[in-house]
Parts: structure tokens; sequence; C-alpha cells
């Protein structure tokens, strides 16, 4: 019996240190860098449709609507969801925009920036900061696509949906001219 009891007081005793180190721990830890560390984040979100003077979908309302060069474009929905997204959106929102200040702040906390002490300050570790503080979700049913833009001040957070919004509507316009060229030639 002694032996039986001392097994379980060392078996409970390494339960309780496991349930510690896998559970209180990181949860104090959490509390303690969200709730007093972790730098405010304010998160602009916007709405848009792209949408096409021709699709290739000509039946029922699809058909009506484009008879008055109205029509749903989801190929050219995904292209822009995928630009939003590319790195290519982010060398441009550089042209107009002190992205590298943006995403790394004075003020904010070390963890939230994207050049960590250890990290290269280089254009993949911001573009890397960039994909973690935007998104761009096609919703299916609707075929309206959210922008979500996350970062440290309102002003940031706004300025740069703003110019996503124009990057984004602009490729979008340079894909429909090329589409109607196109048929034109044809």
């Amino acid at each position: 019996p002694g032996t039986r009891r001392r097994s379980l007081r060392r078996y409970f005793s390494l339960g309780r240190i496991l349930f510690y180190l896998i559970v209180l721990v990181p949860l104090c830890l959490s509390i303690l860098y969200y709730g007093f560390v972790a730098s405010d984040r304010y998160v602009s979100e916007s709405r848009f449709l792209v949408r096409s003077a021709s699709t290739q979908d000509v039946s029922g309302l699809s058909s009506i609507l484009r008879t008055f060069g109205i029509s749903r474009a989801d190929d050219d929905s995904y292209a822009v969801q995928s630009y939003i997204l590319s790195r290519d959106a982010l060398r441009d929102l550089m042209k107009t925009l002190p992205m590298e200040t943006i995403l790394n702040r004075d003020g904010i906390d070390t963890l939230s920036k994207c050049y960590m002490p250890w990290s290269s300050h280089d254009f993949e570790n911001l573009y890397q900061c960039y994909i973690d503080r935007v998104s761009a979700v096609r919703e299916e049913t609707t075929g309206i696509s959210r922008l979500e833009v996350d970062l440290f001040t309102p002003e940031d957070s706004k300025r740069v949906a703003d110019a996503l919004l124009e990057l984004g509507e602009s490729l979008a316009n340079r894909m429909n001219r090329r589409a109607e060229a196109d048929a034109v030639s044809n």
C-alpha cells in the first residue's frame, strides 16, 4: 500500500505540473499580454461588388440584367481579391502611403511590429505583416467582397482601406476596358 500511495502522489503531482504548464501559465501570460501590453487595434471594414459589362452566363435574371449592361463578374471579383492580398498591391500602396511606418508605428508593442529585433528588415517580412493585417473575403451567395484592414490607428486603417479600394477599382476598370476592347476586335 505504501508504494501505491507514493506512485499515486507522484502521478497527481505530475498531473498538477502539467496542468500548470499547459493551462494556467499560458492563460496568465495571455491575460497579462492582451490586458496590459498589447497595442490597441482599429478595424476598417468595407464591402464592395465587382460588376462587369459582359459575362458568359446568359440564363434567367442574368440575361435580363445583361441587356442593360449589368452583370456579376465572378472572375473579376476573385482577381480583385487576389490582387488586394498580393505583393503587387503592397508595392502599389507603398507608392502613396508610408506602409513601413504604418505597420511599425512607434508606441506599439514589440510583438505587434513587423520587424522584430531578430528579423531582417526586408520586403518579405513587411508583406507577411501586411497579410496578417489585411483580409479580403468574397461571400459566395451574394458576390459581395469584404475588405478588412486591422491597424493601430483609426486614421491609418481607413487610409489603407480607401487606398486598397481605389487600387481594386482601378484593376477592375482595366480588366473591363480590356474585355471591351477584345469584344470589339472580335
